[in-house]
């Protein structure tokens, strides 16, 4: 979350403080917080990208993904109070993005330097406006869900999403690998072996997707027994998987600084998903969101795949 999404993020918690509705009005407050140190802090995994420190990433990726699911867990069982599992959630991830930033600047031996520093801040600007439509585009399922169904269908939703996001966060893993290498190709070297990477990430998210299918069951059974009708829903979510592939796109874009081609793919898969959810959630609830979730993953795939063949 960058600098704008944040204030908007505190204006939505000041309307809820408000509306006397203290429970997400401290949920919204805790996550601008949290969310602009965790963000500011993970510039270290870039850093880390760049040099092609890969064993130093996965060290932190993953124990940052396993350490706030069990203090999540941790806390349901202190508390049901959402104010207080979003602070628990969010401040696991300030506090591990903090320890490798701190880790990275002592291993590269980081300090301060102006060289490329104007380049750099206005790529930042760009990448600041970008996050924000992210954002705004990222939470409004959530809040039209919770406008016309409630809040017991958002947290089925909500509980079936997390861990699809999180096997989603495994195969970005891998398009991240691509980066160093992606920024040292010239464009034509780039179109001859980018294909086949896209093949490669798309083959490991259909084994992925299959696999999350057939365990995801067992996952609930044990982890979440009272919430099995999460399960369906989940399953369905999970197709979004096998687009994971847009992914070495997106890298590619970044690592050749094309600014404007990535505006065009994210503005506009962003408005493909807003239409999907303005329109699938008020006629079908839950299910307009499960599936406005498929489609619109597949829509920014293809937008993707068409700003691909412009490069």
């Amino acid at each position: 979350m960058e600098p704008p999404a944040s204030i908007v993020t505190l204006g939505i918690s000041a309307y809820y403080f408000g509306h006397s509705n203290t429970t997400l009005a401290f949920g919204f407050l805790f996550i601008a917080i949290t969310n602009v140190l965790s963000n500011g802090y993970g510039l270290s995994k870039a850093m880390l990208v760049a040099v092609g420190d890969f064993k130093s990433n996965t060290f932190f990726g993953f124990p940052r993904a396993v350490l706030s699911i069990l203090i999540v867990l941790g806390t349901l069982v202190l508390t049901r109070n959402v104010a207080w599992i979003l602070f628990a959630y969010f401040a696991t991830n300030t506090f591990m993005a903090w320890s490798q930033y701190h880790y990275s600047m002592r291993k590269l031996n980081g300090h301060e330097s102006k060289e490329g520093l104007k380049e750099a801040i206005t790529f930042g600007k760009h990448m600041s406006v970008l996050g924000f439509f992210m954002l705004i585009s990222g939470q409004i399922d959530q809040l039209l869900l919770f406008h016309f169904t409630g809040a017991a269908e958002l947290a089925i939703y909500a509980l079936a999403l997390a861990p699809v996001q999180e096997s989603q966060n495994l195969l970005v893993n891998f398009s991240t690998i691509l980066f160093p290498k992606l920024a040292r190709k010239t464009k034509e070297e780039v179109r001859a072996s980018v294909p086949l990477r896209i093949k490669q990430i798309s083959v490991l998210s259909v084994f992925c997707t299959i696999g999350y299918i057939v365990c995801v069951p067992f996952l609930f059974k044990y982890l979440f027994p009272k919430y099995l009708v999460s399960v369906a829903v989940s399953q369905i979510m999970a197709l979004t998987i096998l687009f994971q592939g847009k992914g070495v796109i997106e890298y590619l874009l970044i690592a050749h600084g094309e600014v404007k081609k990535r505006y065009t793919a994210i503005l506009t898969s962003q408005a493909i998903e807003f239409a999907l959810f303005c329109t699938l959630i008020p006629l079908f609830g839950l299910w307009g969101a499960v599936w406005g979730t498929v489609l619109s993953e597949a829509g920014a795939a293809l937008t993707m795949y068409f700003i691909y063949k412009r490069f």
